[in-house]
């Protein structure tokens, strides 16, 4: 539901999943025989933005849409963190001085995660869309 629509239902959204489309507050409702419940309203605000570069802006990702499985490319070594639209971390990894990786994350559930760096007090964050 759209919290800022007066918690209005979305159209399609009936899957135990649901990746936002647009910037908004959302919260969902489950119920089973005469009971339900609602959760809290969790805002989604990374829709559109663009990813933020800096120094090692030569982060590259490929193939991007992927299976779970991609390659991650830097000119510099370093670690990175793989973290899902909640801002979780579900994965570290470490770029060596080969600079490239292949990582496989088909353990996950498809969505939208990021691969987030940082160097010294510089920070990139690249998108990572897992279909399946």
């Amino acid at each position: 539901m759209d919290c800022k629509t007066a918690y209005s239902a979305i159209s399609g959204a009936t899957s135990q999943s649901y990746t936002a489309t647009a910037n908004s507050d959302y919260a969902v409702a489950i119920t089973m025989n005469s009971c339900s419940d609602t959760s809290a309203c969790v805002t989604v605000s990374s829709i559109g933005i663009s990813d933020v570069g800096f120094v090692m802006s030569d982060l590259r990702l490929y193939p991007n849409p992927n299976n779970g499985e991609f390659t991650i490319q830097s000119g510099s070594k370093g670690s990175y963190t793989l973290i899902n639209e909640l801002g979780q971390a579900m994965q570290t990894i470490q770029l060596t001085d080969a600079n490239k990786h292949s990582v496989n994350i088909g353990n996950l559930s498809a969505g939208v995660y990021f691969i987030v760096g940082y160097n010294h007090n510089d920070m990139t964050r690249q998108k990572v869309v897992v279909l399946k």
